[in-house]
């Protein structure tokens, strides 16, 4: 048996998703954020956003990862 890991594009593509489910997040709920100071340290920049690296639950209860 092999253990089939994600491509580079796959994991990309995931932790794109991830991102992007985590800034719609940020922008309906910011109140839920304002305590979060990597967080907010991780928005200043677009390197430090693409370094992120933070599990996200989305509301059907599936968890995405960001990749950096």
């Amino acid at each position: 048996m092999t253990d089939k890991k994600p491509s580079r594009a796959e994991s990309a593509r995931s932790g794109a998703l991830a991102l992007q489910r985590l800034l719609s997040q940020i922008i309906t709920t910011p109140h839920a954020f304002v305590s979060d100071e990597a967080l907010i340290g991780a928005l200043k920049t677009q390197g430090a956003l693409a370094s992120l690296d933070r599990t996200v639950k989305t509301d059907d209860g599936h968890e995405l990862k960001t990749a950096p």
